[in-house]
């Protein structure tokens, strides 16, 4: 199994975190602020990069992406 994180916040946009996410997942899991999940400017760039995958995922209070827990952005963790 391959796994891969990118975390997306207004000032940055989406960083990867670790490896580059693979082309290939078959799965996207996204957690974020409501608001952010609900922007299709923010989730499109994801979409594009795994074309594929099934996406699921849920607003959150708070994001955990890496060893760090966010507020207002949304963490993307992609498998293959």
């Amino acid at each position: 199994m391959y796994v891969a994180q990118q975390r997306w916040s207004a000032g940055a946009g989406w960083q990867d975190l670790g490896a580059a996410m693979d082309q290939d997942a078959q799965l996207v899991m996204v957690f974020g602020d409501g608001a952010r999940l609900t922007d299709p400017a923010v989730l499109a760039p994801v979409r594009l990069r795994h074309p594929k995958a099934v996406f699921f995922g849920c607003s959150t209070a708070g994001e955990i992406a890496g060893t760090t827990v966010s507020d207002g952005t949304v963490a993307a963790t992609a498998l293959h």
